[in-house]
């Protein structure tokens, strides 16, 4: 069943409403779960949510963060979803990937991407931003995120694959390829304009300046290979081994050369190495689009 423009265009501003709903009820929920499972006082809480974190209290921020993300992200969409009767795996596309093939040449693919994304990053770093821009990047956030990714045993370290890998990658799947994806193309009636916003607006999301070029070109792999491979799985593969990637080479920072150099942004890939990346995604590209046409909005059934 195809539906108007004017019927999309509600729908994306009903979504807006409906990810801060869910955002919120989820951030309550998860709160009080929190609060319980860590064994927290009211007071002590309101310090954290003002910024007085101590080191072992992130882990009840981690918590609460996976809460509110859930609400803001898949809360939304299903609601969404419910609201309209729409259904919800032909919506998200839950189906197996064409070509099936396509999973077994992932990590391949996505050691690629690591390396035109580090060259990305260099160039995004050397861009001569205003101050005020670069600024955008609050010390407050980085320092959070520091503390997110310290790790210092096996079990802190499949806590954060789970919780900063797995978690947020099925989560931003869901509402950005799944849903807003989807609803974006059918309002401009043309898939890479739809993927091309959807994939900005990701970027824009995530408020870290100073990545934004490599976030928005990830973004833009994940909603092609979404799009061409007709199937969600795929683009929260490829989301998930960067997620863990940087939860990795962060946990062994301290312990591999190469691993401190990556987690810090310092690594410089050869010429050789690049040339061979850029093949390897080009020839991934090529063969998931070969023979297919999906320049048509799609439609929610």
């Amino acid at each position: 069943m195809q539906f108007n423009r004017f019927q999309t265009l509600s729908d994306i501003f009903i979504l807006i409403g409906l990810v801060i709903f869910g955002g919120l009820i989820m951030s309550l929920i998860g709160l009080f779960i929190s609060m319980s499972l860590f064994h927290l006082n009211i007071s002590t809480v309101l310090g954290i949510l003002k910024g007085e974190v101590q080191i072992h209290e992130v882990a009840f921020l981690k918590v609460l963060n996976t809460f509110a993300s859930f609400g803001m992200w898949v809360v939304s969409a299903f609601l969404l979803i419910r609201i309209r009767n729409y259904d919800a795996f032909t919506t998200w596309q839950v189906k197996r990937p064409q070509p099936s093939k396509v999973l077994l040449v992932l990590p391949l693919v996505f050691m690629a991407l690591l390396v035109v994304s580090a060259i990305l990053i260099r160039f995004n770093y050397g861009l001569p931003l205003p101050q005020s821009i670069k600024d955008l990047n609050s010390a407050a956030n980085q320092k959070l995120l520091e503390n997110f990714l310290v790790m210092n045993n096996v079990n802190q370290l499949i806590a954060n694959l789970f919780l900063m890998a797995l978690a947020p990658a099925l989560f931003e799947e869901i509402f950005f390829r799944g849903t807003v994806q989807r609803l974006l193309i059918h309002l401009f009636g043309n898939a890479h304009i739809g993927i091309a916003v959807c994939s900005f607006a990701f970027a824009a999301i995530h408020m870290n300046v100073m990545q934004f070029i490599p976030m928005f070109f990830l973004a833009l792999v994940l909603g092609y290979v979404c799009h061409y491979t007709k199937s969600i799985w795929p683009s929260i593969i490829l989301h998930f081994l960067n997620n863990a990637f940087a939860v990795l080479v962060n946990y062994y920072s301290t312990r591999m050369p190469m691993a401190k150099a990556m987690a810090e942004d310092n690594y410089t890939p050869s010429i050789a190495i690049i040339v061979v990346s850029i093949l390897i995604i080009a020839g991934f590209f090529f063969w998931i689009t070969k023979d297919n046409n999906h320049q048509s909005p799609p439609t929610h059934e």
